[in-house]
């Protein structure tokens, strides 16, 4: 004899399910301040080079501090010599929508990074959004989110 589930608890599990999806995709998303303030948000790039024959990958990420932020990138081009790879970290305030563009430069191919503690100031604490541009055709990347606020 077969047994089929009622229509109560199909609907129940259906519901239940869906919710339990909604609220992990919201604590994967973040919302707001909250979600900017966890600190380090990473992204990754496969892309060209700026100059010459190259490709590889970047990896960028913003690491917060009260007022200021932290560049941190570094990946690989493969290719034939010389290549350079052009980026800029395009803050944007969601307060304001004041815009500012911090470019680095890299040297390829090889390995490539930021030194460390490469530390600037994107404008009046507060959460802003960047975008990682390489100066080139890329793939991938997704725009990062930090809060510059102390909340000491």
């Amino acid at each position: 004899m077969m047994t089929t589930p009622s229509r109560r608890k199909a609907t129940s599990w259906v519901v239940g399910g869906t919710l339990a999806a909604a609220a992990t995709l919201t604590a994967t998303l973040g919302t707001g301040t909250a979600a900017a303030q966890d600190g380090v948000t990473s992204t990754t790039l496969y892309t060209l080079s700026s100059t010459g024959a190259c490709a590889g990958t970047l990896t960028a990420s913003v690491d917060h501090y009260p007022d200021e932020a932290d560049l941190i990138a570094g990946g690989t081009l493969s290719g034939a010599a010389p290549c350079t790879l052009d980026v800029d970290f395009v803050f944007t305030s969601r307060a304001d929508g004041h815009s500012t563009t911090f470019s680095r430069h890299f040297a390829g191919p090889g390995t490539f990074g930021l030194p460390g503690a490469d530390v600037v100031s994107p404008g009046a604490p507060g959460v802003y959004d960047v975008a990682v541009k390489p100066h080139a055709a890329y793939l991938g990347g997704q725009t990062l989110t930090i809060d510059t606020t102390y909340h000491g």
